[in-house]
């Protein structure tokens, strides 16, 4: 089994980035072999609120917490996953991750575009983001 290890921002200092203290639990357990990949919170792009109304709190943090997790293990991937598909501020800030995750809900209740359908919305949105044409 592996597992995937995902540290949130604010989590009353329990291995959180505000405290810091999550680098001692990637430290601690980064030769684990269960260990798979490092995650980086979950869809805070949704949340401006909890970064005094400013993404790039949350964007400044993510950056330095990839740089210190990649400064102490070099072998698992950093990731986060991100709520919609990242603008270019998040793409900038989010440079030195491993990979991306990205939780896409165009047409998830729009049953005209499930199954096949949805992955060419999906294409093509993603494609729209990164300023390419969509094929």
């Amino acid at each position: 089994m592996r597992v995937i290890t995902s540290f949130g921002y604010n989590q009353d200092s329990v291995f959180d980035l505000i405290s810091g203290n999550y680098i001692d639990y990637v430290a601690q357990f980064k030769a684990h072999p269960a260990i798979y990949l490092w995650e980086l919170g979950n869809e805070y792009n949704y949340h401006p609120e909890w970064f005094n109304d400013d993404l790039n709190n949350w964007y400044d943090a993510l950056e330095q917490a990839v740089d210190a997790i990649h400064a102490i293990d070099t072998f698992h991937p950093v990731t986060t996953a991100h709520g919609e598909i990242p603008d270019s501020v998040a793409l900038y800030k989010g440079r030195n991750l491993d990979m991306w995750g990205f939780n896409v809900y165009v047409g998830m209740y729009q049953d005209h575009f499930l199954p096949i359908g949805l992955q060419s919305v999906i294409n093509h949105s993603i494609s729209q983001k990164l300023g390419q044409t969509a094929t």
